[in-house]
Order: structure tokens, then C-alpha cells, then sequence
């Protein structure tokens, strides 16, 4: 085995452990996930050009050349990461934006497989097999593009480093833009500009990449692996909570949701990221009011309102909505924090209450509902204080045996022993009433015990 054949291979198994280790970080980090889709390409490519190297013949190296095809494909999965990790989710929402990215680079992958366009002549070198690519109309194209997108990768990286306030991702970044950036410029340089060149200069993009990711990895374990437990539980807790969760920057855009403000309205993640909360809340005014309050230096603590939200469907969703300040540790403020929580529930028991308490303040009967505590009367319709020639305000918190005479009953003779009978039934007896007047009259009145979820609550 020569010495860059052993490079490649090396490659290879470092990129499948960066990948495993990546991924067992933090598993449900998507720029983990596609920095370990890019290792496993990575180990791919480098386990064919450790194969190709170490052919035999010339038939076995265009075999080895034909199945390094994935190389455009890395390309684009790097983009995707660059775009995840910089959190420009908007753009990954968008379809067209993705058949952008990714259909040119299935296109490539394709002239690889059928044709030799790319793959034109396989050669003898001093550090083993080499495919050289002829001069054409394709490989230009490809050049080109190939060239486009590590510029613009490269923009991505170093924009985000640039913009970055927080140190520790700013540190990061700056690792993951290094460990991006050498590996391109020797990519370039041994892949493109030597044959270009006619130098003759064994192609170490694969082995850069390696070197690079391992930089990167360096970077995400020295400034997140030893946060990613406290970020996870963070992650779990917002995840299980019943509650929505909106966190804004100081524009109003969202910035984060989590699990039961997408299940509860509808969208991906990366379909409300970047987009204003109000457009959420047919009732903007409100939300946008209360952020423009909070702009206030004098603001701090909102109250809770509510408002109503609609979701992807179309259904309107009536909230609580619990507003505050999110500050940086030394007093500058960095977005705001919103939980919602769905009060369709409450709103219609409320509405229950609100129908129940109707019937039975129009109710022709007179209906009292006494403590089985004290027996102090908690509540009396209009009809019974009439009954009784005084208001409402005047009965409640009194004794109802005040005004009571006599049970005319035999069996019942006061009303300790009608409220002490056992059951569910209904008690009824005949009562001897007292007015405000002195005036007594008879009536047919029935007891029954009102029950919470355990004893009973009242009469």
C-alpha cells in the first residue's frame, strides 16, 4: 500500500468516527445531523479513492472512478449545513430554494455515472491510480459551479463569524469557518489549478476535508459538548410543554417555537423561524402593542391578555398570552418570550357556567344553594329572594333556617336532619316559609347534595 493510498483510507475512518461522534452529541440538532451526512460522504469518497489508488489495472481504477460520483453531493450537503448553522431557516422552508440547491448537483452526479466527460482519462501515477479530467465544455461548467459554491459557502461562514455577538459562538464559528476554508483552498488548489497547470500533484481535497472536520470538531466540542446536557434538557422540557412557547427577537420575529406551537398551529419549525409573531395573530394590534410597550425603558412585566391565534388550516384558536422580557446577564435586552396556552377548554366551560347561571337566575322556582359547612346560604336565585321579600345581597351568608317556620313534613322535622340523609336522591318536603314581613306561607321545596369530584360541596 503506498503512503496516499493509506492517507484516503485513514480518511475514511476518521470521517465515520467524526460522524458517530457528532451525531451521539447532540442527535436531534439538525446541523449535527448534516455535519454527520457530510462526514459519512466524506468516508465514502475517501474509501473510493483509496480504492482507486490501490487498482490493479486500468479496468479495476475506471471502476473505482466511476463510483467516486458523490463529490457534487457534498457540496451541496456542506451548503445545507452552512445555511442550518448559520439558522436561515427561512431559505430551508422554501422548495424552490432547496430544487435549487440540490438539482444542479444531481445533474452532475448523473454526467458521472453515464458518461466520461468527467472521468475522461485514468492514468498511472507516482502516488498510484489518478483520474484526469479533459479540458470541455462540461468540466468548465462544473468548474464553474463547483467554484460558485465554495465561494458562497465560504460567505455564509464568515458573514455568520463576522455578525456574531456571543463569544462562545463566536469562537465556533470562527473554527467552523477555518475548518471549512483550508480544506476548500487545497481542494482547489490539488484538484483544479495543478492539472490546469500541468503539475503533476496527487489530489488531497478528501484528506484537507478530513483534516478540517476534525478542526470542527474540535471547535463544537470545546464550545458545546460540555453544554449540550443542560441545552438538551432545555431542548426536553420545552418539547413537553403543554404550553405554546414563542421566543421573538426585538423586531418581533420569531425566533424559536417549540413542539405544542407547531402541533398546536400547524407549521415546521422552519416555516415560522424568521417570520413576524403577529402574523400568527389575527388580532396583531394587540401582540405588536405589547411589544412596543416592552420597548419602553420604564417596562417591566406585562400582563397576561388574550387574543386568538390562527392556525395553517384556518382555525381560530382562543389564547392566555403571557408575555416578558428576555435580558442578556448584564441588563441588554434581547428579545421577548411568549407563552400561549390554549384556552378553548376554559372558554367553554365558561360559556357552560355562564348558560347555567342564566337558567337558574330565570328560573321561575326559587333555587338556594347552602354550605354543607356552615349552612350559610352561598347563592340564591332572583325568584327565592322575591319568594322571600328580600335581595339577594341580604340572604347570602345568612342561615337559611331564619326563614324557615316549620317542616310540615312528618318524617323531617328541621333542616339538620333533611341534609343529613345519606344518597344521591333528591329530598323533597314540605316547608313552612317566613317573609321578610312575617308573613308565612307553604311551599313544596326539594333538597339534593351538589358534589365536587370527591365530597359533597354544598345543597
Amino acid at each position: 500500500m503506498n503512503s496516499f493510498a493509506f492517507v484516503s483510507l485513514a480518511s475514511a475512518i476518521i470521517s465515520l468516527v467524526l460522524a458517530a461522534l457528532v451525531y451521539a452529541s447532540n442527535s436531534k440538532s439538525k446541523v449535527n445531523r448534516f455535519f454527520s451526512i457530510t462526514c459519512i460522504l466524506m468516508a465514502y469518497t475517501a474509501f473510493a479513492e483509496y480504492s482507486l489508488r490501490q487498482s490493479r489495472n486500468t479496468a479495476a481504477a475506471l471502476v473505482w472512478a466511476k463510483i467516486d460520483v458523490l463529490w457534487p453531493l457534498i457540496m451541496v450537503v456542506i451548503l445545507h449545513f452552512a445555511l442550518a448553522y448559520t439558522e436561515q431557516w427561512k431559505i430551508l422552508s422554501k422548495k424552490r430554494a432547496l430544487i435549487l440547491i440540490y438539482v444542479p448537483a444531481m445533474c452532475f452526479t448523473i454526467i458521472v455515472i453515464t458518461t466520461n466527460y468527467l472521468t475522461s482519462e485514468i492514468k498511472q501515477a507516482w502516488w498510484g491510480w489518478a483520474n484526469e479530467s479533459q479540458f470541455n465544455a462540461t468540466t468548465l461548467i462544473t468548474n464553474i459551479w463547483f467554484i460558485s459554491m465554495v465561494v458562497l459557502i465560504g460567505f455564509i461562514m464568515w458573514r455568520y463569524y463576522i455578525k456574531q455577538k456571543d463569544h462562545a459562538k463566536k469562537h465556533l464559528a470562527k473554527y467552523i469557518a477555518i475548518g471549512y476554508t483550508i480544506p476548500s483552498l487545497v481542494g482547489m488548489l490539488t484538484g483544479l489549478l495543478s492539472p490546469l497547470l500541468s503539475i503533476q500533484m496527487p489530489d488531497m481535497t478528501v484528506s484537507a476535508w478530513t483534516v478540517g472536520g476534525l478542526f470542527i470538531w474540535y471547535g463544537m466540542w470545546k464550545y458545546r459538548l460540555f453544554t449540550v446536557e443542560p441545552s438538551m434538557a432545555a431542548e426536553n422540557i420545552l418539547d413537553t410543554m403543554s404550553d405554546l412557547l414563542f421566543l421573538t427577537d426585538l423586531d418581533g420575529k420569531i425566533t424559536t417555537v417549540n413542539r405544542a406551537a407547531m402541533d398546536t398551529i400547524g407549521y415546521r419549525q422552519e416555516e415560522l423561524v424568521g417570520n413576524e409573531l403577529r402574523a400568527y395573530f389575527p388580532q396583531a394590534d394587540i401582540t405588536m402593542n405589547t411589544i412596543r410597550k416592552m420597548h419602553s425603558p420604564e417596562f417591566k412585566e406585562a400582563k397576561d391578555y388574550q387574543a386568538t391565534l390562527q392556525s395553517k388550516t384556518g382555525k381560530i384558536i382562543p389564547v392566555s398570552i403571557s408575555p416578558s422580557l428576555l435580558q442578556h446577564e448584564h441588563g441588554k435586552r434581547i428579545g421577548y418570550l411568549f407563552i400561549a396556552r390554549d384556552i378553548t377548554t376554559r372558554q367553554q366551560m365558561e360559556d357552560s357556567i355562564r348558560k347555567l347561571n342564566l337558567a337558574m337566575e330565570q328560573a321561575s322556582d326559587g333555587i338556594v344553594i347552602i354550605s354543607t359547612i356552615d349552612r350559610k346560604i352561598s347563592y340564591v336565585n332572583d325568584a327565592f329572594s322575591d319568594m322571600l321579600g328580600y335581595t339577594p345581597q341580604e340572604l347570602i351568608g345568612t342561615q337559611l333556617r331564619h326563614y324557615i317556620n316549620r317542616f310540615l313534613t312528618n318524617k323531617i322535622e328541621t333542616l339538620s336532619g333533611i341534609l343529613s340523609v345519606p344518597g344521591n336522591s333528591t329530598h323533597t318536603a314540605e316547608i313552612e316559609h317566613v317573609r321578610k314581613d312575617g308573613y308565612l306561607f307553604p311551599s313544596l321545596a326539594s333538597f339534593a347534595h351538589i358534589k365536587n369530584e370527591y365530597t359533597p360541596s354544598g345543597s
